[in-house]
């Protein structure tokens, strides 16, 4: 409360040690909101529905890498997102997802 979530996303991520950030958001769950969290470099993005399983999601985060904790997160949203923004809500972004979809399928170094 009081505190823009993106601001404070940018101000962890661009720290000399950047600290690893998890978006948690109800008003900003949206395909827009999602892609610039990744811009902005954020871990992870969970809607404030999934508050209840919070634990074992941060333990994701924390446990797996970059890549596969997205890729189990684009899973979980693509449902819903497709509900509510049709089947085709990633295609005003088609390039980012895309090159997002590589990044995250790429193994890490």
């Amino acid at each position: 409360m009081g505190v823009r979530g993106f601001d404070l996303l940018k101000m962890a991520t661009t720290l000399p040690k950047p600290v690893p950030v998890v978006m948690l958001t109800a008003h900003a769950f949206s395909p827009e909101s999602l892609k610039k969290s990744i811009e902005l470099g954020a871990r992870a993005y969970l809607p404030k529905e999934g508050l209840g399983a919070v634990v074992p999601f941060l333990e994701d985060v924390l446990t797996y890498e970059y890549g596969p904790v997205w890729k189990r997160i684009l899973k979980q949203v693509e449902g819903v997102f497709s509900d509510a923004w049709g089947p085709y809500w990633r295609k005003p972004d088609e390039a980012f997802w895309k090159e997002f979809e590589k990044r995250i399928e790429a193994k890490p170094k």
